[in-house]
């Protein structure tokens, strides 16, 4: 909870009215909410004109908008904020905050330098505080299923062999990761995390602290192993290969079709090698509680799309927007699980 102490000239109604105009939310909860956008931990990257900031409109089909929370973004934006950001590469899209616009920016090949598309559907109040403020980049994170997600793939007929093999895979990993500097080396690189735990860990261990017996990194690999184990025993979150977590977006070129997806996904030991995924495919999205939340789609190569790493791209076609049928979700920041149906089957 956050308190004001009032000064002379600054009052917690002038800091409310210097936020933005929340009037036209008459939710007390959704009021509370757009008010709390403004507390998201974000990097402020520039201050853009107002000219460099054009609004376009959403797509919508039969009722369901499909662009719901994502804009685009020029490339020569998204390396200014690679660059503010201390990055390696230049994230395909991010997480944004700006003049009361919230949801993701993806970059576009036709969006003119230094401007940034932005949508109804984001546009959630009204604010004159144009600088661009980002919470995260796009990024290549390891696939996990988890208890959820087995649920209801064991409902829609997977044998319960399948998982146990896949449990039993992991844990057998997780002991040897302890034997030898290759191994360790090798098990963090496939199982990055979402915060990049793992590959600073890598990261040591090439620096040569785990071949001198560091005592300091050896625990942290140590208590990285039981964490591991614990979330296998208590969550049955198992890592998967040939899948990913992947923050969603949008093809603006239509050229991809229903049930179709474009995935290029980067090495994270050697982040300049990508591939692109092609083949039947299981997209979801957690929580998920139905088993029509888990869909079944093929990763297609799209050379129009060849400029997007580390996102899942979704159709801008067809009855029904792919993203609401994984659990209602949308392009606001929804990060989706995609994982090939080859592994499973």
């Amino acid at each position: 909870c956050w308190f004001f102490s009032p000064t002379g000239n600054l009052t917690a109604d002038k800091v409310r009215d210097w936020m933005g105009n929340f009037s036209t939310n008459k939710s007390v909860a959704k009021y509370a909410a757009r008010m709390g956008q403004c507390f998201s931990s974000t990097r402020a990257i520039q201050k853009l004109p107002i000219d460099d900031i054009k609004e376009i409109p959403d797509i919508v089909r039969n009722g369901f908008t499909f662009s719901d929370g994502v804009g685009n973004i020029s490339f020569s934006i998204a390396k200014k904020i690679a660059y503010e950001l201390d990055l390696k590469t230049i994230p395909s899209a991010f997480q944004f905050r700006m003049a009361g616009y919230k949801g993701v920016l993806c970059q576009a090949l036709d969006v003119k330098e230094n401007q940034v598309q932005v949508r109804p559907s984001q546009h959630k109040f009204e604010s004159h505080h144009n600088v661009l403020e980002v919470i995260r980049g796009s990024t290549f994170i390891s696939a996990y299923l988890n208890r959820q997600a087995i649920t209801l793939l064991s409902a829609l007929g997977i044998p319960d062999e399948v998982f146990i093999g896949l449990k039993d895979l992991r844990v057998r990993e997780l002991d040897k990761m302890l034997e030898s500097e290759h191994t360790a080396l090798d098990f963090l690189q496939r199982n990055v995390d979402e915060y990049g735990i793992s590959i600073s860990l890598a990261d040591l261990i090439k620096a040569g602290f785990l071949r001198n017996n560091d005592r300091y990194l050896m625990n942290l690999i140590s208590l990285f192993r039981i964490m591991m184990l614990r979330d296998i025993k208590k969550k049955a979150k198992i890592r998967v290969d040939k899948g990913a977590f992947l923050l969603g977006v949008l093809d603006v070129t239509e050229t991809l079709q229903e049930n179709q997806i474009y995935c290029c996904v980067s090495d994270p030991c050697n982040p300049s090698s990508r591939k692109v995924i092609t083949g039947r495919c299981i997209v979801f999205r957690n929580p998920c509680f139905h088993p029509g939340d888990i869909r079944i789609v093929t990763a297609v190569e799209c050379e129009a799309l060849n400029h997007l790493v580390d996102v899942v791209v979704f159709p801008a076609v067809g009855s029904r927007d792919l993203p609401s049928e994984c659990s209602g979700g949308d392009l606001d920041g929804d990060d989706f699980t995609y994982v090939s149906l080859f592994l499973i089957v």
